[in-house]
This record gives C-alpha cells, sequence and structure tokens, in this order.
C-alpha cells in the first residue's frame, strides 16, 4: 500500500505545509490455518520533505508560525506481526525501529519536540456477539 501526497501553498509563512509526504506499507499476509488463522508480517514508513512547521507553546497551548527550524527528511519505520484467529486479533509492533540507525537524533515533529525513541507495543482484540 502506497500513499504519496504533493501540495503547496500558496502562503507558506501563514500555513505551512510539506511539498511530499508518503507512507509506504510492505506486508505479506497468509493463512496458518485455512479461515481459522490468518497473519500478517509487514513494515511500513513515514517520511516528509524539510518544511518550516508550526512551533507549539506549551505555556500558554497554542501552535504558532516559525522560522527558525526545519523540520522533516527523516523516515519514520515500524515493523509489525498481526494475527487474526476467530474473533480476535493480536497485534506485536516495534515503532521507530530506525531509532539512532542513522548516527544523530536529530528527527523532530516540531521544533523542539523529538519523535518517540524505538518502543514495542503488544495488543489484543476482542468482537464479542451482541
Amino acid at each position: 500500500n502506497h500513499r504519496v501526497l504533493l501540495q503547496w501553498s500558496s502562503e507558506p509563512e501563514i500555513i505551512p505545509v510539506p511539498k511530499a509526504s508518503a507512507y509506504l506499507n510492505y506486508y505479506f499476509e497468509f493463512n496458518i490455518v485455512e479461515e481459522v488463522l490468518r497473519m500478517q508480517i509487514g513494515a511500513d514508513c513515514r517520511v516528509h520533505s524539510r518544511y518550516y512547521a508550526y512551533g507549539y507553546e506549551p505555556s500558554t497551548s497554542v501552535f504558532y508560525n516559525q522560522t527558525d527550524k526545519k523540520v522533516g527528511d527523516y523516515p519514520m519505520m515500524d515493523a509489525y506481526v498481526s494475527a487474526k484467529w476467530q474473533r480476535m486479533r493480536i497485534l506485536l509492533k516495534m515503532q521507530h525501529v530506525n531509532d539512532d540507525m542513522f548516527g544523530s537524533r536529530n528527527y523532530f515533529t516540531l521544533p523542539n519536540y523529538p519523535l518517540n525513541r524505538r518502543v514495542l507495543k503488544m495488543g489484543i482484540s476482542w468482537s464479542f456477539y451482541d
């Protein structure tokens, strides 16, 4: 699955947006037990071009336009394993797999707000009958 977005703002000082962004998802899906247990193993990646993102002032909870620091040009990669067994779903996901792989920790969502470090997440979802 791919989603690529090209955009521009006629007034980037008022509404800053990255010129390009992409979401890529590659996975392999297969049955372990026919019509009972289905598994999906994959990885996804998000990236956008550098731009002057909004700044954030936590004391007033306000976003503001800034032109001091650009953010972007950093891929955020996740890896996951998902299984569906009858009415139950099980998920194991490693977020930000590429944390500290490229030698610098200069990746931010907003100026002065770094992305989360590598995190392992597990989840179970069970659908009940009505």
